[in-house]
């Protein structure tokens, strides 16, 4: 398993988050297929777009991976308690199919 550090996968999203901004012939296409206008297509990429962008500042940002350190007390009486480091990783890639 190959683990991105945050701040590249962040920098990546942020990349990639422009070219959804300049990409006019994907509002063409959506609209032939869905029926909606362009002015409502552009105002949902624009929601997009901001929704990437905030994603990207989360990654980067770090406080999703909830680290915590739960030192030891090696003198504690009945057991002695461990050392317990904890931080959440990513599995992977997750698709989530639903209809709106």
């Amino acid at each position: 398993m190959v683990i991105v550090p945050a701040q590249v996968f962040g920098g990546f999203q942020n990349a990639g988050n422009g070219k959804i901004l300049q990409n006019y012939k994907g509002v063409d296409i959506a609209q032939i297929e869905t029926g909606l206008g362009v002015p409502r297509l552009q105002g949902e990429r624009g929601r997009t777009y901001g929704q990437l962008r905030a994603f990207a500042a989360l990654i980067r940002e770090g406080s999703w991976q909830q680290a915590s350190i739960d030192t030891a007390i090696p003198d504690r009486v009945p057991l002695p308690k461990l050392d317990i480091r904890s931080v959440l990783r990513p599995l992977g890639p997750v698709a989530v199919f639903s209809t709106s």
